[in-house]
């Protein structure tokens, strides 16, 4: 009797085993037929994520390159006006009524600037910005005319409020020579919103934030809200 029970037993937890394995199978079977693809998912998402980083930053990296290429063409269109017309003869005989003139020709290509003479001291003689024969007050980038005095070659400023107009600006700054001597510092000072509209030209895509920075870390130029940031530091995030 003892032992006809235990069989029954046996048997009884033989077969209330058995779904529980049956169970266990079919779902090792899932796991097996499942984890496959997703650890191939995964890999596609990951490769997928990291191909469109790689994309997105290459693509930046060229924006930015085409960005330095034009704001340095603007730089260097400047700085051929004013090498023109460091070579005027207005300035060998020292008419300098008939050089203003000629300077607010040059400004017609150059909305919003203006064209200063000066001399060593950092003295304004022209400023087109002013009707000629008015008072002048000092150059308001001295440090620029004295880098051109010692150095003889162009230099371009860093941001700064002009003296008159209160407006940020940078200036582009040329020697003018006579007799191998340097006589003048002339330069073109710009609105810093020039380089803003220069950002808006490139079309940047809506989420990108384009910056123009001068060497002081001075925002110049801004595809977005440059009425609120030209002027300011910018941010450490920002900084490369």
């Amino acid at each position: 009797m003892t032992d006809t029970c235990k069989t029954a037993q046996a048997r009884v937890s033989a077969v209330t085993r058995r779904p529980a394995s049956v169970q266990f199978r079919l779902a090792s079977l899932v796991l097996a037929c499942v984890l496959p693809v997703w650890i191939v998912a995964g890999g596609l998402l990951y490769y997928a994520y990291h191909s469109s980083r790689a994309w997105t930053e290459q693509r930046m990296l060229e924006t930015a390159r085409t960005l330095t290429m034009v704001v340095d063409r603007e730089l260097a269109s400047i700085e051929a006006s004013l090498n023109a017309l460091a070579s005027s003869p207005l300035l060998d005989s020292s008419d300098l009524s008939a050089f203003y003139r000629q300077a607010q020709v040059v400004l017609s290509a150059y909305p919003g600037a203006n064209i200063l003479l000066a001399d060593a001291s950092g003295q304004e003689l022209v400023n087109t910005f002013r009707p000629f024969g008015m008072p002048l007050p000092k150059h308001g980038v001295p440090n620029a005319v004295r880098e051109v005095f010692a150095s003889g070659k162009p230099v371009v400023s860093n941001a700064f409020a002009g003296a008159i107009t209160r407006r940020l600006m940078i200036s582009v700054h040329v020697p003018v020579f006579r007799k191998g001597q340097i006589v003048y510092d002339l330069g073109m000072n710009v609105a810093a919103d020039r380089f803003s509209s220069v950002l808006l030209q490139q079309h940047l895509p809506p989420e990108w934030l384009g910056v123009i920075v001068d060497s002081n870390q001075v925002i110049v130029g801004r595809n977005r809200l440059a009425a609120q940031f030209v002027g300011q530091q910018m941010s450490d995030h920002l900084r490369l």
